[in-house]
């Protein structure tokens, strides 16, 4: 199941016509990765008792449409999955909250690092991380 966060948009976060910048995406895709992985309280005990950090390493076909209006909810959404090894890849879109507009997509990558080394995905999450991503084999 893809995770997912809902916000609003201030005004700092659209140019005055309105158009969502690549960075301002990639800031919205943040979010509910952060939440896919456990959220800041998980991902901080992760690193300091597994030593277990993610690492984006990969933004593909990032792509803006439409335009934003400061005040509008959007809802931001990632679903992940195992690509092999110690990659996690996910898909990931930003949507007009109500009306479902897509205002952003992007395919991202991950590797997980154990130590400061790539480690294998699937060997190190805790069980319950890799069922909530639908990961479980």
């Amino acid at each position: 199941d893809a995770a997912s966060s809902s916000f609003t948009v201030w005004p700092d976060e659209v140019r005055a016509d309105g158009v969502v910048g690549a960075r301002t995406a990639l800031n919205f895709f943040e979010r509910p990765r952060t939440d896919a992985l456990g959220g800041p309280d998980r991902l901080r005990a992760m690193l300091e008792e597994l030593d277990l950090t993610f690492v984006l390493t990969g933004v593909d076909n990032l792509r803006v449409y439409g335009r934003l209006a400061p005040g509008d909810r959007i809802v931001s959404s990632v679903k992940v999955s195992l690509m092999g090894g110690t990659m996690l890849g996910g898909a990931q879109e930003v949507a007009l909250e109500g009306s479902g507009e897509v205002v952003a997509t992007a395919d991202i990558t991950l590797v997980t690092l154990q130590g400061g080394r790539p480690t294998a995905a699937d060997s190190v999450l805790p069980e319950d991380l890799l069922e909530s991503l639908g990961l479980l084999r």
